[in-house]
């Protein structure tokens, strides 16, 4: 398999891309595409073009190689996906830049100050262009747009084997159109470039004919564009914690308002299959600014339906906090209420269906609080991060059969299936409060029942073996009862009854037999000295000497 590789995104050619290597939106190869999508949500398309979602908002898409994908979740979290879906790994929880150095790809080119230098196989390189204003590869091509004497051109030039650095053999040097003038950015998938022009309207160019599409602006926050399939999806940077959020996806054969002249296209036999797409761009033109009104009551409170710049400034700021408010489209729908309803909670304000003039203060001012998505949480609380943490629970099945049981309250029946929770996990002390640690192990298997894995508990493990191992250790004895009986035999002991042998010992009342000392009362015989008459025969007594 051709090994895949993903360039930096930069918006300043002065940096060097070389040193570092920094997340895409869009990443491919082997047939397989993962890109973020709606609510910022991980998609993944297999080759036989099924996609899967991963419904964790995701900041941006780190690397892929032949058998995992690595992006980094809006909650600071480093995930591995298997492409072939047997599993989701955390890498790190909190990825340090040698965790994501360890898992960037090689880079096989830098452009730096307008110079763009391609790596060759043995090691040494060649400037591509000294007046390169935009590229991107798909790790078999790359594509570049240069800025010549009158007018910009898109070029293309193919990578070579092994792993997409530049060989001479395998070099193919191509124009395939008309540039854009001060691009912001440009993307690549195995089907298409997308290109963001100064305006923030779109350009995207099908490499199957090399054909343009022209899509207008529809926010002058647009900074990033993916054309996928027949998806476009319109992005920009979170200049406060980095990455990426999605502001809108559309049908990208919906709008083709104009096809620009192309000159030589001596397009390539074949179109490459593994791809790797990447971003890099100067950002040379000041935003244009455009017009658009938003409703909010007189108090200056911005309630949900109402749409326009407040809201769309709203909902960018929220994004940059981390909280997950879906499009920053300038519409106050469900997702952006569930990012308000958050932010009110983390600010210890009631919970309500418009943000309150004081909640935009806060919103907008310095020490506005990130999102917390492992906030600990306990008896009592309520609000959109309680009725999170019992749709996790309820998920995993400790919160009954019942949806009604999600209602954003934190009392006893949430508390009870929170203790179960922690007893099963071996989460101690196991106190029914939602604590950090708790939150984190709630969300990590939330995550994988996203993504389409099973979750088991570790208590089922041991119930299941133990029963066949019981099972022998209880048949065996029943054959074997009747030797048991045999124990019986134990009843011998009561042969020790035997002992009162030792009754025998009242043979020792033979002792009476001493009685038979009575026969000293032999001496009674002296009582025939009734011959006492003849005392004179004392001394006979002597005379039987």
């Amino acid at each position: 398999m051709k090994k895949l590789f993903l360039a930096i995104v930069s918006f300043t050619l002065a940096l060097t891309m070389a040193c570092g290597a920094m997340a895409d939106a869009v990443v491919s190869g082997n047939g397989y595409a993962a890109y973020l999508g709606e609510s910022n949500y991980l998609y993944l398309r297999d080759p036989s073009g099924v996609s899967r979602i991963l419904r964790a908002p995701i900041k941006d898409l780190v690397s892929m190689n032949d058998t995992e994908l690595f992006c980094l979740a809006q909650s600071g979290q480093l995930y591995g996906i298997m492409l072939d879906a047997s599993g989701t790994r955390i890498v790190s929880a909190s990825p340090t830049e040698a965790d994501l150095a360890a898992v960037a790809p090689v880079q096989p080119y830098t452009l730096e100050e307008g110079v763009l230098t391609v790596l060759r196989e043995d090691g040494t390189s060649e400037v591509l262009s000294s007046s390169a204003l935009a590229v991107c590869s798909n790790g078999t091509t790359l594509f570049y747009i240069e800025q010549g004497a009158d007018a910009t051109a898109l070029k293309a030039y193919t990578l070579g084997e092994p792993a997409g650095l530049i060989t001479d053999a395998s070099a193919l040097h191509r124009e395939i159109g008309a540039g854009v003038a001060e691009p912001l950015s440009m993307t690549a998938t195995e089907d298409a470039l997308a290109i963001v022009a100064a305006d923030h309207s779109i350009v995207t160019v099908n490499l199957a004919d090399n054909s343009y599409h022209t899509f207008p602006a529809t926010s002058e926050e647009t900074t990033v564009a993916v054309s996928i399939g027949n998806k476009l999806i319109r992005l920009h940077e979170d200049a406060l914690n980095g990455g990426y959020v999605v502001e809108m996806t559309s049908d990208n054969q919906a709008v083709v308002t104009a096809t620009p002249a192309v000159t030589a296209t001596p397009a390539p036999a074949a179109t490459p299959t593994a791809t790797v797409a990447t971003v890099t761009a100067k950002p040379t033109a000041t935003p244009k600014p455009t017009s658009s009104g938003s409703i909010t009551s007189d108090d200056g409170r911005i309630s949900k339906g109402a749409s326009g710049s407040s809201v769309r400034k709203m909902q960018k700021r929220l994004a940059e906090l981390g909280y997950p408010v879906g499009k920053v489209d300038g519409v106050f729908g469900d997702n952006t209420l569930v990012a308000v309803h958050l932010f009110q909670f983390a600010i210890g304000y009631t919970q309500r269906s418009y943000a309150s003039s004081a909640m935009l203060d806060k919103l907008y001012g310095k020490n506005a609080p990130a999102y917390d998505r492992f906030m600990a949480l306990e008896s009592g609380d309520k609000g959109e991060p309680v009725k999170i943490l019992q749709q996790i629970l309820f998920d995993l099945g400790y919160l009954g059969k019942d949806e009604k049981e999600i209602d954003g309250s934190y009392g006893k029946r949430t508390a009870a299936a929170v203790k179960a929770f922690q007893t099963d996990w071996k989460l101690e002390p196991a106190t029914g409060e939602a604590d950090k640690v708790t939150m984190e192990k709630l969300c990590e298997l939330a995550d994988l029942l996203a993504a389409g894995q099973p979750v088991v508990k570790p208590t089922e493990t041991p119930t299941v073996t133990p029963t066949p191992t019981e099972v022998p250790e209880v048949t065996p004895p029943t054959p074997e009862e009747p030797e048991t009986p045999a124990t019986p035999e134990t009843p011998d002991t009561p042969e020790t009854p035997e002992t009162p042998e030792t009754p025998e010992s009242p043979e020792t009342p033979e002792t009476p037999e001493t009685p038979e000392s009575p026969e000293t009362p032999d001496t009674p015989e002296t009582p025939e000295t009734p011959k006492d008459p003849e005392k004179p025969g004392d001394p006979a007594t002597s005379s039987d000497l």
